[in-house]
């Protein structure tokens, strides 16, 4: 029997609908700033898109293009300037950052108070202590996926393929703060097929197309994708769809599965900001 699919989209469309509602009920707008740095045409529609979104339900959108040859100096004045502007309760820095760029300082210098994505060392400081105040919102939605199924976590166990920061490493945490049996591989990791096999759950988030594949997994797991690869001129995540959904329980698509829920995630992320 083919995999069920999990709809991240009408998962999505609901929490929007929620905040929308929400927001309705303020005496003030929250406000979202996105900060795109790469030259790269999916990170500026990705962040065009989720702004429009936002001022769909109500909340102010502002995002700076600094270009691809944007500098650390550069993009910290500018942070540093969101972090003083009042209208603003949420900054996003839209991951790639520039190839050589200094990732701890530009992450350091966003006001934890504003840092819609959890990416400031004192928030995965306190998802490190399983206090998070802020969750990174692609962990945040694969937990909400996971959810989703009705599977309960506590001794679950888990495969995370990638230990990037912006997924894997708080995705690994997030699921043992809630109990799982987690397990973080990478791309090079060595006989990759014998730590997915036996695993309830796989997700893969290496960005390497077809990295997961039918022989790789059990039968009845759930298999988040987290990747986004272009394959033949399309976007495709880290599995092997076609063979992967023959087997698991649960699976989710790229696009539309993990994405349109992260979006909204972050947009909740500013919100639950603007509140406190």
């Amino acid at each position: 029997m083919p995999a069920q699919l999990i709809d991240g989209q009408k998962i999505a469309k609901d929490k929007y609908i929620a905040l929308q509602l929400a927001i309705a009920k303020l005496d003030f707008q929250p406000g979202i700033a996105t900060i795109v740095t790469e030259d790269n045409a999916a990170s500026k529609l990705y962040a065009s898109k989720r702004g429009e979104i936002a001022k769909s339900i109500g909340m102010y959108s502002e995002v700076h293009d600094l270009g691809g040859s944007s500098k650390d100096k550069d993009i910290i004045r500018l942070i540093s300037d969101l972090n003083k502007d009042v209208k603003i309760h949420g900054i996003i820095v839209q991951m790639p950052l520039p190839k050589n760029a200094d990732i701890s300082a530009v992450l350091g210098s966003l006001n934890p108070k504003k840092d819609a994505d959890g990416m400031h060392p004192s928030n995965l400081g306190n998802l490190f202590l399983g206090t998070p105040v802020i969750i990174p919102a692609t962990s945040k939605a694969i937990l909400e996926l996971i959810n989703s199924t009705g599977l309960s976590l506590p001794g679950t166990k888990v495969t995370v393929i990638g230990n990037g920061l912006a997924s894997g490493k708080p995705t690994a945490l997030l699921l043992q703060n809630a109990g799982a049996v987690v397990t973080v591989c990478n791309s090079k990791t060595k006989n990759l097929k014998s730590h997915t096999l036996d695993a309830d759950i796989v997700i893969a988030s290496a960005g390497k197309a077809k990295i997961l594949t039918e022989d790789m997994i059990k039968e009845g797991a759930i298999i988040i994708d987290a990747g986004i690869n272009i394959l033949d001129g399309k976007i495709v995540g880290d599995l092997d769809f076609k063979g992967v959904s023959k087997k698991a329980a649960y699976i989710t698509q790229v696009p539309g599965g993990l994405g349109p829920l992260t979006s909204a995630s972050l947009l909740e992320n500013v919100i639950s900001l603007a509140l406190r």
